[in-house]
């Protein structure tokens, strides 16, 4: 989880499809700690395919699907999650070089 929570601003607005909408610091705490869990109790799996991306100024977007392969490690059983994507990004001191 190294690094990902640097790149989340203080001002993040969390909108899981599972769950309540929430904002800043209760945002990142629940996206990172959603995120550990997953990997603490899963094998997981990632394919991201990214549909548009747009970057003005400061402000870029990324739309597309996702598909999210869980392995439980207790019974071994595949579960897996595909969902259609909209992320909207602002830079931010932490970002590496600048850039989105």
């Amino acid at each position: 989880m190294n690094g990902i929570g640097d790149i989340l601003s203080d001002d993040l607005v969390g909108m899981s499809a599972a769950g309540e909408t929430r904002r800043g610091q209760m945002a990142k705490a629940a996206f990172l700690s959603h995120i550990a869990e997953l990997f603490r109790n899963n094998k997981c799996h990632l394919r991201v395919e990214v549909e548009e991306m747009v970057a003005v100024g400061d402000l870029a977007y990324d739309r597309g699907e996702l598909e999210v392969t869980l392995i439980p490690k207790d019974t071994q059983r595949p579960i897996t999650v595909k969902q259609r994507f909209l992320e909207i990004w602002r830079k931010n001191k932490n970002m590496v070089n600048g850039r989105f």
